[in-house]
């Protein structure tokens, strides 16, 4: 009956396995994976800010503006729809 005792007044970490390694390490990979994905992200922002990618201030996105300038790229006036022959047309003339 001491041995019942024992295994009641235990902590849970002694008493369970997953526990006493499964969490740490579970624990271990997440702050892992949150620390490096800060690391890198920090080195990219500094190689950008030396090659002059990307500057510290950042200018105000206007989706009108890019609409506009899209439709200006685009040149939608010569436009003009040409069917393409498919295998199918082919057959039936």
């Amino acid at each position: 009956q001491s041995v019942r005792i024992e295994t009641m007044t235990r902590s849970p970490w002694t008493r369970n396995p997953f526990m006493r390694s499964g969490l740490p390490v579970l624990i271990f990979c997440v702050a892992g994976s949150f620390g490096l994905g800060q690391l890198v992200q920090g080195k990219k922002d500094i190689e950008d800010l030396k090659s002059g990618k990307r500057s510290l201030t950042t200018r105000e996105f206007d989706l009108e503006e890019d609409y506009k300038r899209t439709l200006n790229k685009l040149n939608v006036d010569e436009y003009e729809v040409i069917r393409i022959k498919r295998p199918e047309d082919e057959t039936e003339t």
